[in-house]
């Protein structure tokens, strides 16, 4: 199960915080799991490799330099996505239902007035299933498209031969995406997606700008903006692959420290500023549960 929750909430206190808080958003995360299953929370806390969530910046704030700006309630969201299925089942059934009415973000409160979890609800919630995605994007029967857009919403960096590549090279993209489709999905695709990339995507537009911030270990500097890449060697199988990694990126994010606010990548435009405003009207929560798909055998499409 793939999951995209969107966490409504509402500012107590007139404060300044720091312009990135998704080390405090991570925290609460962790925090959040741990309690309904310390298994599981460790397991996110310790393991190595890809981690099979990411957790967004909190939106909605107004920013200037280096501080964010809360007052009494002023709307705003954070974003926790999912995309391994004991995760996204402990999300759908145990936390996001019994959220605690309040929250603290770097010792700031907040109050919870919903969860967003479908597609429809909020241009950036949603669930799905590995099955459907790779259904819906390797077994269509239309031509694939010969372009690929993604749109990066957060500072997007790569870490390649130890150092940081803060540019969205197709070859680190969707190298990056395929590592962790093949991490944790039971349908496998097959690992040259990273030569692909590399020898037969160009950017065919790139409108990015630079962004520098603050993450756990000191400064990141990272892209935002969007990316359009054209296949110069039109074989449909990895056109469709390209596509399904594009659409897996919605839960995935991409690159670097995914789990503290970096990489957020969406396959279609993502919300303005004003949008997200006027998203964030409070809602009750919603009691969706997970539906557990069956284990299929690994298998190569």
């Amino acid at each position: 199960m793939l999951l995209s929750a969107v966490i409504l909430l509402r500012a107590q206190e007139t404060t300044v915080l720091p312009s990135h808080l998704a080390k405090a958003a991570h925290a609460l995360f962790l925090s959040l799991v741990a309690s309904a299953d310390a298994e599981i929370g460790a397991r996110l806390h310790d393991e190595s490799g890809p981690r099979p969530f990411t957790v967004s910046d909190l939106m909605g704030l107004p920013r200037r330099g280096r501080n964010a700006f809360a007052t009494p309630g002023l709307s705003c969201l954070l974003r926790f996505t999912s995309y391994d299925d004991a995760l996204s089942s402990l999300l759908l059934e145990q936390v996001l239902p019994q959220l605690p009415a309040d929250v603290e973000l770097d010792n700031s409160p907040f109050s919870v007035e919903g969860v967003l979890l479908e597609e429809g609800a909020h241009p950036l919630s949603g669930q799905t299933s590995y099955d459907e995605l790779a259904e819906q994007c390797l077994l269509s029967a239309k031509r694939p498209p010969s372009r690929v857009k993604l749109f990066f919403a957060s500072p997007t960096t790569f870490r390649s031969q130890g150092k940081n590549v803060p540019l969205p090279l197709p070859g680190l993209v969707f190298g990056s995406l395929a590592e962790r489709w093949n991490a944790f999905s039971s349908i496998a695709i097959y690992p040259e997606v990273r030569q692909y990339a590399e020898e037969c995507l160009a950017i065919a537009q790139c409108h990015v700008q630079t962004r520098t911030v603050q993450v756990a270990g000191g400064k990141q500097v990272g892209f935002v903006g969007s990316c359009t890449y054209a296949a110069l060697r039109h074989d449909p199988y990895w056109l469709r692959v390209m596509g399904l990694l594009a659409a897996f990126a919605f839960y995935a994010g991409v690159g670097y420290k995914t789990t503290m606010g970096l990489g957020q990548t969406y396959p279609r435009p993502f919300p303005t500023e004003r949008s997200r405003h006027a998203d964030t009207s409070p809602t009750g929560h919603s009691n969706h549960r997970a539906t557990r798909d069956g284990d299929p055998q690994t298998s190569h499409l």
